[in-house]
C-alpha cells in the first residue's frame, strides 16, 4: 500500500522530489580530480559511473539510520510522527488520533526497509544492518533528497527528508547510491528530449547537464518512465499566467508524456540485475499489486523468481505479514508457499492461504 503523507507535504513533494543533484554533483567533480583514471567495469549498457572504486563488493551494502528518524526526533522537527496511524482512505491521521479508517501503521525506518527490500526481490544486491564495515550508506534527514552516484567510501550520506519517504522515491536515491545515473542525463539523451533552456529555473541548469561519454556505459534503450528520468517540468520557471512549472523536457517521440514516474519499469529491473550480476529474469515482477496475482504470471509451477529469498529468508522475511505479498510472489518455494497455491480451472481464480484473489 503506498504511504499517504500529510496534505501539506504533497503539496510540496514535486519540489522536494527535485533532488538537490548540484551539490552531489560538484562533490563527485571534486573527487574525478582526485582519480587517477577512469577504469571500465565489467557491465554493459547500462548508465553507471565507470570509476574503479565505484562497486559495492560482492552487491553487500551495509547501511545505517541517523538518530533523526526515531520518533522522538521526527516529532521534534516535524511536529509529528511517522509512527502515526496512515489512513489508506483518508490521508493523514495526527499522531495520537483515531485512524479514519483501515490503516498500516508506517514508520520512517520501515518505510526504507520496505523499499530496500523490494530492490532485493528484483536483484542480487543485499541490504545489511552496518556492524563495523568502513564503506556503508548513512540515510539522514537532511533538506531534500539527494545521494551520491555509486560508492564513493566511508560514510556515505543519502538524505531523506520529510518529504522523501515514498517508496519511488527511496528507490530513485538508493539507485543512484547502486550506480546508476539520471536517463535524461545520459550522453545520447538529445535523440529522445529536447531540453528547453528558457524554461529552465535560474541556476539549476546543471541538472540537465549530459554526463560524459567516458563516465558512463549507456543502456541500449531510452526509458521515459524510469525511476531515473525527471518528470517534463522539473526545475521549471513559474508562468506567470497559470502559475504552474514550465515544460524543461520535450519527447522527440510522439504519444510520450513526462510525469513523475512512481514505479519500476522493467528496464529499471534488468538494470539492477545487469548491474548486480545477476541472470535476466524478464518475468520478475518488482512488487504484486494488491488483489491483482495473475494465474498466468504464476502458471501451474512453483519456483523463486527473485534469486535473493535464502537470503530474505535467513533474515525473517518470510514470516514478516508485512511482506507477504511480496514473498508470496517472488520467493515462493524457498517461503514454503507452494502447497497452498491452488489453481482453479472453473473460475480462473487462486486461492493463496485461503485468501481468494481474482
Amino acid at each position: 500500500m503506498r504511504r499517504l503523507l500529510p496534505p501539506n507535504i504533497i503539496e510540496n513533494l514535486s519540489k522536494e522530489n527535485k533532488i538537490k543533484e548540484e551539490e552531489t554533483l560538484e562533490k563527485e567533480e571534486i573527487e574525478e580530480e582526485t582519480d587517477e583514471q577512469l577504469q571500465e567495469i565489467p557491465t554493459r549498457h547500462i548508465a553507471i559511473k565507470q570509476r574503479h572504486n565505484n562497486r559495492w563488493v560482492d552487491n553487500e551494502i551495509p547501511f545505517l539510520f541517523s538518530p533523526k528518524f526515531s520518533e522522538r526526533q521526527l516529532i521534534k522537527q516535524l511536529g509529528y510522527s511517522y509512527f502515526s496511524p496512515l489512513a489508506s482512505a483518508e490521508g493523514y491521521s495526527a499522531a495520537g488520533s483515531e485512524p479514519a479508517s483501515s490503516v498500516d501503521r508506517i514508520d520512517a525506518k520501515e518505510a526504507i526497509r520496505e523499499s530496500l527490500a523490494v530492490i532485493e526481490a528484483n536483484s542480487c544486491f543485499r541490504f545489511i544492518p552496518r556492524d563495523n564495515q568502513k564503506d556503508f550508506i548513512y540515510f539522514d534527514m537532511r533538506e531534500g533528497c539527494f545521494s551520491f552516484v555509486g560508492k564513493v567510501g566511508g560514510r556515505q550520506l543519502l538524505s531523506l527528508a520529510a518529504g522523501c519517504l515514498n517508496d519511488y522515491i527511496i528507490w530513485h536515491e538508493v539507485m543512484h547510491a547502486l550506480g546508476l545515473e539520471h536517463e535524461h542525463q545520459r550522453p545520447d539523451r538529445d535523440r529522445y528530449i529536447e531540453i528547453q533552456w528558457k524554461n529552465v529555473e535560474p541556476g539549476k541548469e546543471i541538472n540537465f547537464d549530459k554526463i560524459k561519454l567516458t563516465d558512463v556505459d549507456i543502456y541500449h534503450t531510452y526509458d521515459y518512465h524510469s525511476l531515473m528520468h525527471y518528470d517534463g517540468t522539473a526545475f521549471g520557471r513559474i508562468d506567470k499566467r497559470s502559475r504552474q512549472p514550465m515544460m524543461t523536457m520535450r519527447p522527440k517521440r510522439d504519444g510520450i508524456v513526462l510525469r513523475d514516474n512512481l514505479e519500476l519499469t522493467d528496464l529499471d529491473i534488468e538494470k539492477l540485475q545487469i548491474l548486480s550480476g545477476c541472470e535476466l529474469t524478464k518475468k520478475r515482477k518488482f512488487r504484486p499489486k494488491v488483489g491483482a496475482v495473475d494465474s498466468k504470471d504464476l502458471g501451474n509451477s512453483c519456483g523463486d523468481r527473485s534469486l535473493n529469498c535464502q537470503s530474505l529468508a535467513q533474515r525473517g522475511f518470510c514470516a514478516e505479514i508485512r511482506y507477504q505479498r511480496l514473498i508470496k510472489i517472488q520467493c515462493q518455494q524457498t517461503c514454503g508457499f507452494c502447497t497452498s497455491i491452488l489453481l482453479s480451472e472453473t473460475n480462473q481464480q487462486i486461492e493463496i492461504n485461503g485468501e481468494e484473489v481474482s
